[in-house]
């Protein structure tokens, strides 16, 4: 669900179970310290319900100067977003992705400067498939989703959302103990901010993780990503060189159960992309974007009979207006 960028981000969670590091009859020092198998990614099955409850806030400050007069000062952008989301598995595939689900937005709620959008609070959509392959569609007979909605949905929930691939690529291959880091796939998760309009260097791209506790049954796990950018793109069409920073980072502090298949979790994550760019005629373009998420997974909650008539609206929505990071 949903992870990045915000298309990146949106939408996503982790899952951890005990693992051996070694078989079971290898004889072991009286110190060894125990092993464990981290999964981020969670393992679905048929009639699984959980619920999401999340609240996030982005702010965007813009500033050009030339030499150290002011050229332009553009208005901060702040939004909040704040959501109550059940899913309900109908359908999973052996690897445990849910390849058929139901959303019931409970509450939903983006707010943008005087402007207040809650026309997904009560619906229902159905979502179908994976990755590339994956469609949905509202199923609440006169729901009235605004396009800004839509394109939330699509980004969290349709074929931009990305979250259960990036923490597919941060799973580790073996065992890991209390203490000890890894290297995600952050190339992987790079190509697809690329292939997203992120103008990010993938060679460079960099996530690692960190298993730093595991207490009364509770794993605590930190990634921390970095992904330069090549550029500043901005909204209008003009793109500008770094003349410093320039590197977006995306920081997530996970708490999850060590059992498998269970969804009980707390998840942290910021967002930051600074620098200065290079603007036309000597000006410099001051940037900064902060985004912070917060996620409480539960297990369990209630999903209405599903509407008889379904609505017309579907999924393929355009990109949304005000993304997370400079397009």
């Amino acid at each position: 669900m949903p992870f990045l960028v915000r298309s990146f981000l949106a939408a996503t969670l982790v899952a951890l179970s005990f693992a051996p590091a070694s078989r079971a009859d290898d004889p072991k020092p009286a110190d060894a310290k125990p092993s464990y198998k981290v999964l981020l990614r969670e393992r679905w099955k048929v009639g699984d319900v959980v619920t999401r409850i999340a609240k996030e806030t982005f702010t965007r400050a813009v500033e050009a100067k030339k030499g150290d007069e002011p050229v332009q000062k553009l208005p901060a952008i702040e939004r909040q977003t704040s959501y109550v989301v059940v899913t309900k598995c109908l359908e999973a595939d052996a690897d445990g992705y849910a390849t058929k689900f139901l959303l019931y937005l409970t509450a939903w709620t983006i707010e943008a400067g005087p402007q207040k959008d809650s026309s997904l609070s009560g619906v229902q959509i159905e979502v179908t498939g994976l990755g590339a392959g994956r469609t949905w569609k509202v199923l609440t007979p006169d729901a009235k989703p605004s396009a800004a909605a839509l394109d939330w949905v699509e980004q969290f929930y349709g074929k931009k959302g990305s979250g259960e691939a990036t923490y597919n690529d941060l799973e580790p291959k073996g065992g890991i103990e209390v203490g000890n880091s890894w290297d995600g796939d952050a190339r992987s998760i790079a190509k697809r901010l690329a292939d997203r309009g992120v103008p990010v260097d993938v060679e460079k791209s960099k996530a690692t993780c960190t298993l730093v506790s595991v207490e009364a049954a509770t794993a605590h796990v930190l990634v921390r990503m970095s992904f330069p950018t090549t550029e500043l793109r901005l909204p209008n069409g003009q793109n500008f060189p770094w003349k410093e920073g320039g590197v977006l980072e995306l920081n997530l502090d996970l708490a999850r159960p060590l059992a498998a298949g269970e969804f009980d979790a707390k998840i942290h994550r910021d967002q930051i992309l600074q620098g200065v760019a290079e603007g036309s005629d000597g000006v410099a373009v001051t940037w900064e974007d902060l985004g912070r998420q917060d996620i409480e997974v539960r297990a369990g909650g209630k999903m209405p009979e599903v509407p008889v008539a379904p609505a017309s609206t579907e999924g393929e929505k355009k990109e949304p207006a005000m993304d997370d990071a400079p397009k």
